[in-house]
């Protein structure tokens, strides 16, 4: 979980952990965070592979993800 968080870092997680679970493990948004740019970032096949516009409550995080949280420019 790296951007804007409270302690950025690797944590582990399961079959079930949400993108919101992995940002409460990293101590949650910092107060620049933008909530609603939160992008994943997956190698799947051997290319790097962005998702957008997801939901933080249900979309599943896999090993290996990188969930940035950017920061909010408003």
């Amino acid at each position: 979980v790296m951007g804007e968080v409270n302690n950025p870092g690797s944590y582990p997680c399961d079959g079930g952990t949400t993108v919101l679970k992995m940002i409460a493990l990293a101590n949650g948004f910092s107060g620049k965070a933008s909530r609603g740019g939160v992008r994943i970032v997956r190698i799947v096949d051997d290319k790097k592979t962005v998702y957008k516009d997801i939901d933080l409550d249900t979309t599943l995080v896999y090993d290996n993800d990188v969930i940035v949280v950017p920061e909010s420019f408003f």
